[in-house]
């Protein structure tokens, strides 16, 4: 297996965090670590060189607290990052954006309008949205969100909904004729393993 060489050093061992690619390059962000630290440090894999780098951000510069079982998606030049739980145990629903242009971080300010908070959900973009399913926020999740970029957020109603789920996966499915959807399979519901599988077609508005 490979590893990472060049650049300033390497992530520590960390789960609970998120990995999403913007172009070439993997950027990594939050986690807890095997001593049980949460962390909200960045880096970036540059998979052509593969090489780990260090993000860096001026002390005077806002950012996340430290994070884990938060959510990430690029949409343009930006990776959000929405909700999670704290050291405190604090479910979270703030949202963030690391501009990768210029490596500086911002809050997003959505007003009252936002989901409520949780981990352990999913975030996926799709026709230049970001779509949030499901989730544990006390108890599990199977609401739907959008996030658009100069318009916030957007309670999605849909007919035939999975049941409330976290832990689960998303995916985009590109379909023969161009057209995209958002595919959900598998997480956890009331202790219970799923298995099941459900395509949400957001020009439809169903699943």
């Amino acid at each position: 297996m490979e590893s990472p060489v060049g650049g300033s050093g390497a992530p520590v061992g960390r789960h609970s965090h998120t990995a999403v690619m913007h172009g070439a390059t993997m950027i990594i962000f939050g986690g807890i670590d095997a001593s049980d630290a949460f962390l909200n440090d960045l880096w970036t894999i540059d998979m052509t060189g593969y090489v780990a780098s260090w993000v860096p951000a001026s002390p005077s510069v806002l950012k996340p607290t430290p994070r884990k079982g938060h959510s990430a998606a690029i949409i343009g030049e930006l990776m959000y990052v929405f909700g999670g739980i704290d050291n405190t145990g604090r479910l979270l629903s703030e949202l963030w954006a690391f501009n990768m242009t210029d490596s500086q971080w911002s809050q997003v300010d959505c007003g009252d309008k936002v989901p409520q908070p949780r981990q352990q959900h999913t975030a996926t973009t799709l026709h230049e949205g970001m779509y949030v399913f499901g989730g544990k926020s006390g108890f599990y999740l199977g609401d739907l969100w959008r996030f658009s970029p100069g318009a916030c957020w957007e309670s999605v109603s849909a007919t035939n909904v999975p049941t409330a789920r976290s832990d689960h996966t998303a995916s985009v499915w590109t379909r023969s004729d161009g057209s995209s959807a958002l595919v959900v399979l598998g997480g956890i519901s009331n202790d219970r393993r799923l298995d099941d599988f459900f395509v949400f077609d957001a020009d439809a508005g169903s699943w």
